[in-house]
C-alpha cells in the first residue's frame, strides 16, 4: 500500500534493503528486519491545510555540491532545511510499527535533510490550542493530545506575534526611553534573554513538557534552544532600536534646521 502523503527518504537507495542475498549454502532469503529513526516536521500550509511530513533516516552524507538547499517548514522556528536527491531506482517499501498498529509505505523519493538542533520546534497551532482551552484548562498532562480548536493555528500566529511586541514595549518602560534614544547591545541581549523564563516556567509546564523542558527526550538541548531563540529576540530588539534611534536623530535634526531657519526670516 503506498501512502497517500508519500514518504521521503534521506539517503541513497541500497540495494541490500529491497533485494535478495544468495547464501552460501542456504538459497536465497531476505535481510534481518533493521530498526531506523523518523524526523517529523509540522509544516504551516498556506493554501493547503496544515500538515505533517515524516522522513525515515538513512545515516548517509549529502554531497558537498549540487544540492539546492531550503527551509523545510517556513513561518516556523524549524531551522531544517531539505534538498532532493535523485529518484530512487526502485521502489523502496517500510513498514511503519507504532501505537495505532503498523503500516507499510512504498516510495522512490529521495531527500537529503541537514538541521541546527534535533528537536522539534514550538507548533504555534499547539500555542492556540492551549490559549483557546482557557480559561477552563490552563495545565495539560500533554498539549497534543488534548482536543484541537478551531482557529488554533491562527490564534497560536496572533498569539506568538504579540507576545513579541508586548515585551519589546516593556523593555522600552523600563529603561525608561533613554536607552531608545543611545541603544546598547548588552541590555536588550540580557532581557531577551531573561524573558526565557516565561516559556520555562509557565509554558512548557502547561504544555505537559515540564518545567524547562524536564519532561522532554533531550532537556538540555531544548533548554539551548530556547536560550538562543530569546537570545536572538534581545539582538532583534537592539537592531530595532537602531533604526528607531537613526528616525528620531534625523527627526531633531529637521525641527531643529525648520526653527533656525525660522528664526533668521
Amino acid at each position: 500500500m503506498v501512502m497517500r502523503n508519500q514518504l521521503l527518504l534521506v539517503a541513497s537507495a541500497l540495494s541490500m534493503f529491497t533485494s535478495s542475498r544468495i547464501a552460501d549454502a542456504c538459497g536465497s532469503y531476505r535481510p534481518e528486519p533493521q530498526v531506523f529513526r523518523l524526523s517529523s516536521h509540522f509544516i504551516v500550509g498556506m493554501g493547503t491545510g496544515n500538515h505533517r511530513r515524516t522522513f525515515v533516516m538513512i545515516d548517509e552524507s549529502a554531497p558537498a555540491k549540487g544540492l539546492a538547499w531550503k527551509q523545510l517548514a517556513p513561518m516556523s522556528y524549524d531551522s531544517t532545511q531539505i534538498a532532493l536527491g535523485k529518484p530512487l531506482a526502485s521502489p523502496l517499501t517500510f513498514t511503519l510499527v507504532g501505537p495505532s498498529g503498523a503500516r507499510v509505505v512504498t516510495t522512490r523519493k529521495h531527500v537529503f535533510l541537514k538541521r541546527t538542533f534535533s528537536i522539534p520546534s514550538l507548533n504555534y497551532c499547539l500555542l492556540g490550542r492551549w490559549l483557546r482551552h482557557m480559561p477552563g484548562t490552563l495545565r495539560h498532562a500533554s498539549i497534543t493530545a488534548a482536543p484541537r480548536k478551531p482557529f488554533e493555528c491562527t490564534v497560536g500566529w496572533i498569539a506568538h506575534y504579540t507576545i513579541g511586541v508586548v515585551f519589546a514595549l516593556v523593555f522600552v518602560v523600563l529603561t525608561a526611553g533613554d536607552w531608545l534614544a543611545r541603544p546598547t547591545l548588552l541590555p536588550a541581549l540580557l532581557y531577551g534573554i531573561g524573558t526565557v523564563v516565561f516559556p520555562f516556567f509557565i509554558m512548557q509546564p502547561s504544555f505537559g513538557l515540564g518545567i524547562a523542558a524536564s519532561r522532554t527526550a533531550n532537556p538540555t538541548q531544548a533548554r539551548l534552544k530556547s536560550l538562543v531563540t530569546h537570545a536572538v529576540f534581545g539582538v532583534g530588539l537592539y537592531v530595532c532600536a537602531l533604526g528607531v534611534a537613526y528616525v528620531l536623530r534625523v527627526h531633531a535634526c529637521q525641527r531643529h534646521a525648520a526653527h533656525a531657519a525660522g528664526q533668521r526670516g
